[in-house]
């Protein structure tokens, strides 16, 4: 698995910075971008907002 979390905009668009042909030719599974990375570090940040609120209000 190889999570590229790195990207720059090209005309517009935005690419990752691993060069996909060279991942799929190793049988490997690469997380796209845009819309691999994004999603789950937003859903941990929501995770964790939402347990430090509960630990401040002494709820755990």
């Amino acid at each position: 698995l190889i999570i590229d979390a790195g990207f720059y905009w090209d005309a517009g668009h935005s690419y990752g910075n691993v060069q996909r042909d060279s991942v799929e030719s190793n049988e490997g599974y690469l997380l796209p971008v845009p819309g691999g990375l994004g999603p789950v570090l937003i859903a941990k940040l929501c995770e964790n907002l939402s347990r430090a609120g509960r630990i401040n209000r002494g709820i755990i």
